[in-house]
């Protein structure tokens, strides 16, 4: 364990990496500290996509059109090929209920200012030819698009590292003591 950092990141996922890599560029001394392997929690769990389509207006949404701003140079900030590639996303109507839900949807998400539209039938199977069944419309939103979770949350760590941060994999947190509300000493022990 380092004698002094500025911050301790409790948590080496994606959010942790990269909180510790934005922090470092920044010029503080960063300290992440991970139970098990870097991405081995939450970060292993999730699809990796970047969506708006299906976000809420609000602190949801505006978060997700900070990452497709953020996304088509990351890998290139990283230092890393991450797999991001703009798809596209499709959600389908199967029902006269769904289709319903969905022309509800598209409308509020188009007055929040996401790039959906409506679709038809035949337009589905267009964009998603395996697609099969029963099958009355859809919403699209081309710029929806996909990057590698594991591989993102790689580049982060990466790069924190890079940047000087310093990464304690396989080490858990025991306590936190405190004094007069800053931190003074993080005990930690080791993942047998």
């Amino acid at each position: 364990m380092p004698t002094k950092s500025d911050v301790a990141v409790i948590g080496g996922g994606v959010i942790g990496c990269a909180v510790a890599y934005y922090l470092t560029k920044q010029g503080a001394r960063v300290t992440v500290i991970e139970r098990a392997a870097v991405g081995g929690g939450a970060s292993a769990a999730n699809t990796g996509a970047i969506a708006l389509a299906t976000k809420k207006p609000g602190a949801a949404l505006d978060l997700a059109m900070a990452s497709q701003r953020l996304y088509p140079g990351l890998a290139r900030e990283l230092g890393m090929d991450i797999e991001y590639v703009v798809d596209g996303n499709l959600i389908v109507a199967e029902s006269e209920t769904e289709a319903a839900y969905l022309d509800e949807l598209a409308a509020a998400q188009r007055a929040a200012g996401v790039p959906v539209e409506t679709v038809s039938a035949a337009r589905c199977r267009e964009l998603s030819p395996l697609l099969e069944g029963r099958t009355l419309g859809g919403m699209y939103c081309a710029t929806d698009a996909q990057a590698n979770p594991f591989k993102v949350t790689q580049a982060f760590a990466r790069a924190a590292q890079n940047a000087g941060a310093e990464i304690l994999a396989n080490t858990t947190v025991d306590a936190i003591d405190t004094a007069g509300g800053d931190i003074q000493l993080t005990h930690t022990g080791d993942v047998a």
